[in-house]
């Protein structure tokens, strides 16, 4: 998954990882084909600028500027490179968040969300989860010890495993879930759009990493961003 791309366009079997849910049966919703084009030629008639637009060109560029994000293009340059109708973007806004704007794309607007459905959820944790943890490699590693050193005691862990250190904290990951990359078939879903503040054309990009805005990445990012992250 995290060599090939992530799909998200799809039913996630749950990986046991975290809080089941129930959701109810999978839409049938035609994210491509002609429901596309419409869509695409809806976007094209509303020409409003966002009242964010500037916030959105800063933050696209910067992106730009890392590698996550492709250059801006006119609708006719994916028509071309997908098919009319072979491709859906997703509508790009701003919202504030600690101190720094973040760059949001919408795949509710778009229908996106519609075509996941998950079967887990991320829940919050109880302080004495991590307590829980520490307190199960203590016990584990001291078992290890006394099979070679019977004596061993609790005090005598660091001295016979001098590179066991459990570190407890949180971690804010370097742009979240642009780390990973949806799969190559789903690049075409993968767009960003939205009206240029100073041009009043709208713009379309496509974008490498995985949205910010879409359902799926939710209860993947725990597990495959935060891995990718620390190999």
């Amino acid at each position: 998954m995290l060599v090939f791309g992530i799909c998200f366009s799809w039913i996630h079997p749950p990986k046991w990882f975290f809080q089941g849910t129930l959701p109810g049966a999978f839409p049938e919703t035609p994210l491509l084909g002609s429901d596309a084009a419409t869509y695409v030629d809806r976007l094209e008639g509303d020409l409003r600028i966002h009242p964010s637009a500037t916030s959105i060109l800063e933050e696209s560029i910067k992106e730009q500027q890392m590698g996550l994000l492709g250059p801006f293009q006119p609708r006719e340059y994916f028509d071309e490179l997908f098919g009319r109708g072979h491709w859906r973007p997703l509508k790009r806004h701003t919202i504030h968040q600690h101190d720094k704007e973040r760059p949001i794309d919408d795949g509710k607007a778009g229908r996106h969300n519609e075509c996941t459905q998950l079967h887990e959820a991320i829940v919050n944790q109880r302080p004495a989860f991590p307590l829980a943890v520490i307190k199960f490699w203590h016990r584990t590693a001291l078992n290890f010890i006394r099979a070679v050193h019977p004596d061993a005691s609790a005090v005598d862990l660091l001295t016979y495993v001098p590179w066991l250190h459990i570190v407890a904290g949180t971690k804010d990951l370097r742009k979240g879930s642009r780390q990973n990359h949806p799969i190559k078939h789903h690049m075409c879903v993968n767009i960003i759009t939205f009206v240029h503040p100073h041009t009043g054309q709208r713009v379309y990009a496509q974008l490498f990493g995985l949205p910010f805005g879409l359902d799926f990445w939710k209860c993947l990012e725990s597990l495959s961003v935060t891995t990718s992250d620390n190999i």
